[in-house]
């Protein structure tokens, strides 16, 4: 192979935040020089950034299997933007033909993958998330398997879901990590108010069921420290009616003095927010990596958490943080009060939270690994 390779990246989403949409920007940035990159991926916040980073793209309807919230309403919708994204996608493949290999950054990326399999492009799959249901979960493995050239995965946890269904492709652990040099660069020149007199907990995610943030709200109902307490969300608002739930939730409780909702917020008002923050509760029923876990490991902050992802994996309970044994608001509300009353045990998890983050997150090693998968790929087409 002589020449410089193309390659093409899909992206499921062009969101202001997002564990994907960091990886997929990472990659993109990381490629520049390597490789003559084309890129797919939705409107967004971020388009404008990814279109930078490629040297062709596509903008392509951003409307994705409906999942949990599968109805009549929804399935048409989908049909129709799915038909849109199809004749751009092939018009694209048509115009530009001598890809050497795809990198598609997220399983719910289904209509691009049929597609790259019927076109017969090798491709290499990321996946991030549990898809659900699970017969779409159980289909769209079948494709990977039969169609991806590679398989990665950002936990064991997601790892142990393909075990039943992939068959035929070995599966790769790369865990996702964030740009320590950016997050120093951003604290070195950053103040914080040093005199808080409440003890501040982010919660950092999408506004939608599966997030969870019910839990955290009735855990606060519970606290005996809840006068001392004050708890932001920060995310887009995704279901508005089930937005509208935790307000009123809120208001039922009498708790308006303990919430802030401070809606989708750019990485460096985020990181403020954690130099600003004394812990973060993560109350998610499923995840897929969270990287929001990783983040808060490198700014030190105490984790609780559901058992989701890569957090068992790597937190050990009561070392460098809590590990909720079932979604339970009365568990988490005893262990946000530990938290604060027991100086000991906080200052051990903060002591705890870098180590573990040096230990088990390198970036540089995430963006190697991937490169030589792609390498791979391609010298083997060759």
């Amino acid at each position: 192979m002589t020449h410089k390779p193309k390659i093409l990246l899909i992206s499921h989403s062009s969101n202001k935040v997002g564990g994907g949409e960091d990886d997929f920007a990472r990659i993109l940035n990381y490629l520049q020089g390597k490789f003559i990159i084309y890129s797919f991926f939705p409107d967004g916040d971020r388009a404008e950034e990814y279109a930078k980073l490629s040297d062709k793209h596509l903008i392509i309807p951003g409307r994705i299997f409906p999942g949990d919230k599968f109805n009549i309403k929804t399935a048409l919708a989908f049909v129709f933007f799915t038909a849109k994204k199809v004749i751009m996608i092939l018009n694209f493949f048509r115009k530009n033909k001598n890809i050497d290999l795809c990198f598609v950054n997220s399983s719910v990326c289904i209509v691009e993958m049929l597609l790259l399999k019927f076109l017969r492009k090798p491709y290499v799959i990321s996946i991030k998330e549990k898809l659900n249901p699970a017969f779409l979960r159980k289909y769209v493995y079948k494709i990977i398997d039969k169609s991806a050239s590679k398989i990665i995965v950002i936990s064991e946890f997601l790892k142990s879901l393909l075990k039943e269904t992939i068959k035929n492709k070995e599966v790769r652990i790369i865990r996702a990590s964030i740009e320590e040099d950016l997050c120093k660069k951003f604290i070195s020149v950053t103040t914080v108010p040093q005199n808080k007199n409440k003890f501040n907990i982010l919660n950092i995610g999408q506004i939608y069921p599966m997030k969870n943030q019910l839990l955290l709200i009735e855990a606060a109902g519970r606290l005996k420290n809840k006068n001392s307490v004050l708890i932001k969300f920060i995310g887009f608002v995704v279901d508005k009616k089930y937005y509208n739930y935790l307000l009123r939730k809120i208001n039922d409780l009498r708790l308006q003095n303990l919430f802030e909702f401070r809606g989708a917020l750019n990485k460096n008002e985020i990181f403020y927010e954690y130099l600003n923050s004394d812990a973060v509760v993560i109350t998610a029923k499923e995840e897929g990596m969270s990287l929001v876990f990783v983040e808060a490991l490198f700014f030190e902050k105490p984790v609780i958490s559901t058992k989701v992802g890569v957090v068992p994996e790597v937190l050990v309970n009561g070392e460098n943080g809590i590990i909720l044994d079932e979604i339970n608001s009365d568990m988490l509300a005893e262990s946000i009060d530990n938290l604060i009353d027991n100086k000991i045990l906080y200052n051990k998890f903060r002591n705890n939270s870098r180590i573990t983050f040096e230990n088990n997150f390198n970036l540089e090693k995430n963006l190697e690994e991937h490169l030589e998968i792609f390498y791979e790929c391609i010298n083997k087409k060759y």
